[in-house]
């Protein structure tokens, strides 16, 4: 997940960029829905971000999740008063919400342009999840799981680690 999210980073900060390479620091905002584990997992991949690309200064806009109602209002207003973040993480289904408004942008052409950008080294269907009508809007760090049952007879006869015992080691 971290190499997408840097590469959707670098892909907005290449946009930003003349050709032979940054002249001087560029500056970008990159607004998350945050929760505390979040906050320290995008304190992370920033930080490997700047490391990797110095010319780019990075300014985390952490978002705490009330729902998304609130969430998506926030997106409209900041829209509305030309205050939007130049990254964004949103739901998935915002994205036709927003991208078919033209609130975001078309990210084909960045997409196409990158030559280390593969999209598929993400799973089709859930690459998917960020078009709209045929353009991309968003490109996915995730995909929630709603509900996850297993035998836990197969994978005791298999010898393999239950799903619960790796969720509870962390």
């Amino acid at each position: 997940m971290i190499r997408i999210i840097i590469a959707v980073m670098m892909t907005l900060a290449l946009s930003l960029c003349p050709i032979n390479g940054l002249a001087e620091k560029a500056k970008i905002q990159f607004m998350t829905i945050a929760n505390e584990n979040r906050m320290a997992f995008f304190d992370n991949v920033l930080a490997q971000f700047e490391d990797l690309y110095p010319n780019i200064d990075v300014e985390h806009v952490p978002v705490f999740w009330t729902g998304w109602v609130p969430y998506a209002e926030r997106i409209t207003l900041m829209a509305a008063t030309n205050t939007l973040p130049d990254v964004i993480m949103v739901k998935f289904d915002g994205i036709p919400q927003f991208g078919d408004a033209g609130v975001f942008a078309d990210l084909d052409p960045f997409i196409k342009a990158d030559k280390n950008f593969n999209t598929q080294d993400i799973i089709p269907e859930v690459f998917a999840s960020g078009r709209s009508q045929g353009t991309t809007y968003a490109i996915p760090i995730s995909m929630p799981v709603t509900w996850v049952t297993y035998n836990i007879d197969a994978f005791n006869k298999a010898g393999l680690t239950t799903p619960d015992s790796y969720y509870m080691s962390g």
